[in-house]
């Protein structure tokens, strides 16, 4: 209301995220590879998860649980309460000659089916998964190996029946 200060939590990493809040918890990750579910209304730690890469995308909520993509293209469900993994999506990414540091935060949809979720990937491809257990839908490679930089890692925007879609190289 005022601005004041109401809790300070100390991670373990540098924080490049956007939170996301599901009931009274807020989920942050940082560049240490370390996920957190914190307390807002006391700023304690409910759990902690932790990654084989730095978190560099919001962990987006969903309807059934918390999902978050690391730097190296891994995509983790993770249950609310408990910060356990549900399921696992890795997406084998070839070496890059470069790339930008970032990685596409993950959209969510709710649909009948148990909801889905858009990712953007460093080496030019898109992904459509069931947010139920991780299986792809559909995947497209949006850029060619021939581009310097092929990441998709702007947030796509779904509009009704239509996603939208930018990669670095400018498709």
């Amino acid at each position: 209301k005022n601005g004041s200060k109401l809790w300070r939590y100390k991670t373990l990493g540098a924080v490049n995220t956007r939170p996301d809040f599901w009931e009274d918890q807020v989920f942050i990750g940082d560049d240490k590879g370390h996920v957190y579910a914190i307390d807002i209304h006391k700023g304690k730690l409910i759990w902690k998860t932790t990654f084989s890469s730095e978190i560099h995308a919001q962990p987006t909520v969903g309807d059934k649980a918390l999902y978050v993509m690391t730097q190296t293209g891994e995509l983790k469900a993770l249950n609310f309460k408990t910060g356990k993994e549900v399921w696992t999506y890795q997406r084998r990414l070839a070496p890059q000659k470069m790339t930008i540091l970032g990685t596409a935060d993950p959209l969510y949809k709710a649909s009948s089916q148990g909801g889905e979720l858009f990712v953007g990937y460093a080496d030019g491809a898109f992904v459509k998964l069931r947010a139920s257990n991780g299986s792809v839908i559909w995947k497209k490679q949006l850029q060619s190996n021939s581009k310097k930089f092929r990441d998709v890692d702007m947030i796509p925007l779904l509009d009704k029946d239509r996603l939208y879609v930018a990669t670095f190289g400018g498709n």
